[in-house]
């Protein structure tokens, strides 16, 4: 059984296929958005994710990843009643306590009290002399 092939037509001087993409047969109308609702979103947040994730026990991890994994074999080994947020907040305590490093101790700190300020008002003129007198920090032996 052959199968017959379509041909498409021309018109004046855009194809069929020409339309489909746009007024102009290059794709879209000048200045004019093909998408003017912009990307879809993929759905939540990082941010809304690891809240999510924080609020689950590790039965509901289990759940969504199962067990016959190395993540769910490792949370199946977590105390059943207590919430992710506490179990990740003991586990960086404990990675301060046995193998401290700054830069855990910088993100938890930055998370807890917030960022420091490091603003310097200066008003008038300063000399180069004067900044660094300024920024010396006061021996406390001295005093």
């Amino acid at each position: 059984m052959a199968v017959k092939s379509k041909s498409v037509a021309k018109n004046d001087k855009t194809t069929v296929s020409a339309k489909k993409r746009g007024n102009n047969g290059n794709g879209f109308q000048k200045g004019k958005s093909g998408n003017p609702a912009g990307r879809p979103k993929d759905g939540e947040s990082w941010s809304a994710v690891i809240k999510a994730i924080g609020e689950m026990y590790p039965e509901d991890i289990l759940a969504f990843i199962g067990k016959e994994n190395d993540l769910g074999r490792a949370v199946a080994q977590l105390p059943k009643k207590v919430q992710m947020k506490y179990l990740v907040t003991a586990r960086v305590f404990a990675a301060l306590m046995f193998e401290p490093t700054s830069g855990l101790w910088n993100g938890l700190m930055d998370r807890a009290d917030g960022k420091v300020s490091e603003n310097v008002n200066i008003k008038g003129e300063m000399t180069w002399k004067d900044f660094v007198n300024a920024s010396r920090v006061p021996d406390p032996d001295s005093e």
